[in-house]
């Protein structure tokens, strides 16, 4: 079984709390190969000295034309995580659905699936 590409959003406590928990699901099954971090643009030259073993990769751009990367959003302030998702699903691509359960977001080069991305968001913002 190949290990499924994972980055996470978010470089602070939080993001390193959620990779010691990959690397604990990985300790006992491995699925994850976490390739390290993103972060907002404004942050990408200012980090620096942080866990070499969790590299900041760049911003969300980095994700553009990799469908096959999964991504956690870690970051520990709900207002700043809940603008962040509110971002991501801005950047073109489309929906995966299992069973009525969004399981994946995929983003591409073109934005074909808009409104799908807007309905996601505002499920996700309200909770319903």
């Amino acid at each position: 079984m190949s290990l499924r590409p994972l980055v996470l959003f978010g470089a602070g406590g939080h993001a390193l709390e959620v990779a010691q928990i990959v690397h604990d699901i990985n300790a006992i099954a491995p699925r994850w190969q976490l390739l390290g971090t993103l972060v907002e643009s404004d942050f990408v030259s200012g980090i620096g000295g942080g866990d070499p073993s969790l590299p900041v990769l760049g911003d969300a751009g980095w994700l553009d034309g990799r469908s096959d990367v999964e991504v956690v959003v870690a970051i520990g302030e709900p207002a700043v995580r809940r603008r962040i998702v509110r971002d991501l699903l801005a950047i073109p691509g489309r929906l995966v659905w299992h069973d009525g359960k969004l399981v994946r977001i995929e983003l591409l080069s073109l934005n074909q699936n808009a409104r799908e991305l807007v309905v996601c968001l505002e499920k996700y913002c309200t909770g319903g």
